[in-house]
C-alpha cells in the first residue's frame, strides 16, 4: 500500500517560498478503538522541485484488513507560523491480492453465466426463426 503526496511552496510577489508537509499513514481496524501508525514522513520542496512524500506500508499476507485507513496532512512549522499557504496534489494509490483459488472459482462462475445465456440466446433465435 503506498500514500503518495505532491505539493508545491508559494509565490510571495516575485519569491518563492519552499514548502514543508508531514504525512502519517494510519489504520483503524474493525473492533479497535484506536489508530495505529502504519508509516510517517517529513518533507520539502525546493525552488527547482516540487514536493513528494511518499509512505510505503508492506501488507502481510497480501491481504489488506477490515476497517479504516487516514492519511494526515500536516504543514511544517515554519509554514504555519509565517501563514503561507501550499497547493497540494493528493494522490492515494493500493494493490492488494485475493487468494488465486477464489479468484479461478470466480472467473468459472462468470464464464459458466455467460455459457448459459449464449445458449438461451440460441434457444430464442432458433425458436424465432421458426416461427418466422
Amino acid at each position: 500500500l503506498s500514500v503518495t503526496v505532491v505539493f508545491t511552496g508559494t509565490f510571495d510577489g516575485p519569491r518563492y517560498n519552499p514548502g514543508k508537509l508531514f504525512v502519517e499513514l494510519t489504520h483503524l481496524p474493525d473492533g479497535i478503538d484506536h489508530p495505529v501508525l502504519l508509516g510517517s514522513v517529513e518533507s520539502g520542496n525546493t525552488e527547482n522541485e516540487i514536493g513528494r512524500a511518499i509512505i510505503q506500508y508492506e501488507v502481510e499476507h497480501n491481504v489488506v484488513e477490515d476497517g479504516l485507513f487516514e492519511v494526515s496532512v500536516t504543514a511544517g512549522e515554519s509554514d504555519m507560523s509565517t501563514g503561507d499557504c501550499m497547493s497540494y496534489s493528493i494522490s492515494l494509490g493500493g494493490t492488494f491480492a485475493c487468494p488465486l483459488a477464489e479468484e479461478v472459482k470466480r472467473e468459472m462462475a462468470c464464464l459458466v453465466a455467460k455459457r448459459n445465456e449464449i445458449e438461451e440466446c440460441n434457444k430464442q433465435s432458433a425458436l424465432s426463426e421458426k416461427n418466422v
